[in-house]
C-alpha cells in the first residue's frame, strides 16, 4: 500500500502533533523518574537506620575488642614481665647447682684422701677385707657422682621475649573478636612497641565517651538542685537524687522527668536536713537516706515518699555512704571516724566495727550476696573489703588503677563499678577479686563530680556540682 504524504497545508498540524507527542513522551519519562526518585527518597529514614545500626554494631565490636585488650593485655604483659624477671635468677641457679656439686666433690675427695692415708700408714699384714670394701664403696660413689650430670638452666639468648610482639597482637585480635570486619587489617597491624614498664595499665587503654543525656539546673523549683550529693536507682529504674541544700529527695524517670519529691520539713517527723546519700531496698521497697551535720542520722521512706522512721541519732557521726543487701541489711559508713555500721531493715543496730589501719577516708560502699562489704577509700585510692563480722579480707585496685574514687557499686552481672574524679571523670569495671575488665573516660569536663551509680550492667548515672545529672552508656 502506497504511503500518503500530507499535503503542504497539513504540515504545520503534523509538526504540532509530533511536537506534542514528543513532549508527552518527555513528560512521561520525567514523571517516571521523579516517581522513582521519590521512592528512593522515601527510603532515606530506612537508610539512616541501617547505617546507624551498622555503626552501632561496628562500635560495639570495636569496644569489645578494646575491652578484651584491656582485660587480656595486663595479664599477658605481667606474665612476660615475670618471665623476664625469672631469667634474671638463672646465674644464681647455675651458681647454686655448681656450688653444691663442688661441695659434694670436695667431700668425696676428703674421704678418698682419708682412706689413702690410712692405707699408707699400715703394713701389708694389716690390710683387711674391710679396707677393700671401703675402696669399693668410694669407687661406686665417684662413679655415681660423674654419672649424675646436673642440668643447668639455659642462659637467655636470641629474642628477648618467648614470643614476638606480632604474635601477641595478632593473637589478641583474633581471640578478642570473631568479626570478619577485622580480618583484613590483621596482616597490616603494626608491631607492638617495646614496653619499658613491668605492666600495661588498663587506664592507658580506656575508651573515651560522651554523655548520652543530662537533666537538671540550679534552683529551688521542682526538678532543680542546689547540691545533688547522692544518687541511687530505685524500682523500675527510677533515679533518686538527694538535693542536699534544698532538704529533699527528688525521684526522676530514666529520661529526667520528675516523678516524686519527699522529705519536706512540713511532713510530721520526716523532714530532712542536709540529706547527703540515698539507697534503695528492693526487699522492702524503701529508700534509706543519710543526713550529715548537724543531725547525723538516717531516715527510712516508702517508695512513694511516706516517712517511716528515723534511726542512728545517737550512733552515727558524719554518715556518708549507704547501701542495702538482698536481705534488707542496711550498711552505713562514717567517713571521718572510719566506721562501718550494720542495721537491720528497720534500723536496729546489728554490729559496728572500724579498722583505722586500712581505712583513711571511706566515701562509698556496696555489698555482694556473699556478705562482703566493698568500700571506696578516697584517700587511699583503693577498695577495701571486709566481711560482715568486720574481718579485713583484702584491698583491691591499689596499683594505681583508680585515683580519688567517689563511688562504688555492683552491676547486675556482679561486676564492681568504681567512679573516680582524678583529672577527668573515669568509670572502671573490675571483677570482685579486683581484676580489671574495662575503663572509660569522659570527654566532657565536669565542674566537680559528687556521686555516681550504675544501672543494670552498663548505664552510669552521675551527679555533679554544676547541678545536673548525666548518663553514660558504658557498653
Amino acid at each position: 500500500m502506497q504511503a500518503v504524504w500530507p499535503s503542504p497545508h497539513e504540515w504545520p498540524e503534523v509538526a504540532r502533533r509530533m511536537c506534542n507527542d514528543s513532549l508527552r513522551l518527555l513528560q512521561r519519562r520525567m514523571i517516571d523518574e521523579i516517581g522513582r526518585l521519590k521512592l528512593e527518597l522515601d527510603k532515606h529514614d530506612e537508610r539512616v537506620n541501617a547505617v546507624r545500626d551498622w555503626q552501632k554494631k561496628s562500635l560495639d565490636c570495636l569496644v569489645e575488642l578494646r575491652s578484651y585488650m584491656s582485660y587480656k593485655m595486663d595479664p599477658q604483659i605481667m606474665k612476660t614481665y615475670e618471665f623476664i624477671q625469672e631469667q634474671g635468677t638463672i646465674p644464681e641457679k647455675i651458681y647454686e647447682v655448681l656450688y653444691h656439686r663442688a661441695a659434694k666433690a670436695d667431700t668425696l675427695l676428703g674421704e678418698i684422701n682419708k682412706c689413702s692415708t690410712s692405707l699408707l700408714s699400715c703394713s701389708s699384714e694389716a690390710y683387711t677385707e674391710i679396707n677393700y670394701q671401703l675402696i669399693v664403696s668410694l669407687t661406686q660413689a665417684v662413679d655415681g657422682y660423674f654419672e649424675q650430670k646436673p642440668e643447668l638452666p639455659a642462659m637467655p639468648e636470641g629474642d628477648p621475649l618467648p614470643f614476638s610482639s606480632e604474635e601477641i597482637w595478632n593473637g589478641i585480635v583474633m581471640a578478642g573478636s570473631h568479626r570478619t570486619m577485622f580480618l583484613p587489617f590483621l596482616k597490616n597491624l603494626p608491631p607492638l612497641s617495646p614496653c619499658s614498664s613491668p605492666g600495661l595499665s588498663v587506664r592507658s587503654l580506656r575508651l573515651k565517651l560522651n554523655y548520652t543525656s543530662s537533666f537538671g539546673s540550679f534552683g529551688t523549683d521542682m526538678g532543680q538542685f542546689s547540691e545533688p550529693a547522692g544518687i541511687c536507682v530505685g524500682k523500675d529504674g527510677l533515679i533518686a537524687v538527694t538535693d542536699t541544700k534544698n532538704n529533699r529527695v527528688q525521684v526522676f524517670d530514666s529520661i529526667g522527668c520528675l516523678k516524686l519529691t519527699f522529705g519536706f520539713s512540713d511532713v510530721p517527723g520526716g523532714g530532712l536536713m542536709y540529706p547527703n546519700c540515698v539507697a534503695y531496698c528492693r526487699l522492702t521497697d524503701r529508700y534509706i537516706v543519710t543526713e550529715r551535720t548537724p543531725v547525723h542520722q538516717a531516715q527510712i521512706f516508702s517508695a512513694d515518699g511516706r516517712f517511716i522512721k528515723k534511726f542512728g541519732q545517737d550512733l552515727l557521726q558524719f554518715p556518708r555512704g549507704v547501701c542495702v543487701d538482698k536481705d534488707g541489711t542496711i550498711i552505713i559508713i562514717e567517713c571521718k571516724v572510719m566506721r562501718i555500721n550494720l542495721f537491720d531493715r528497720d534500723g536496729n543496730l546489728i554490729r559496728r566495727f572500724t579498722n583505722p589501719s586500712v581505712l583513711n577516708f571511706p566515701i562509698s560502699v556496696c555489698c555482694n550476696d556473699n556478705q562482703q562489704i566493698f568500700i571506696a577509700d578516697n584517700r587511699r585510692h583503693c577498695i577495701v573489703v571486709f566481711d560482715y563480722n568486720g574481718r579485713f579480707l583484702r584491698t583491691m585496685c591499689d596499683n594505681g588503677s583508680i585515683s580519688f574514687p567517689i563511688a562504688i557499686a555492683i552491676t547486675s552481672v556482679g561486676e564492681i563499678f568504681v567512679a573516680d574524679n582524678h583529672q577527668s571523670f573515669n568509670m572502671s569495671f573490675f571483677t570482685q577479686n579486683g581484676e580489671p575488665l574495662r575503663v572509660y573516660e569522659s570527654r566532657n569536663r565536669h565542674l566537680h563530680c559528687l556521686a555516681a551509680v550504675v544501672q543494670n550492667d552498663s548505664r552510669v548515672i552521675l551527679s555533679t556540682k554544676d547541678y545536673r545529672i548525666y548518663t553514660y552508656d558504658c557498653k
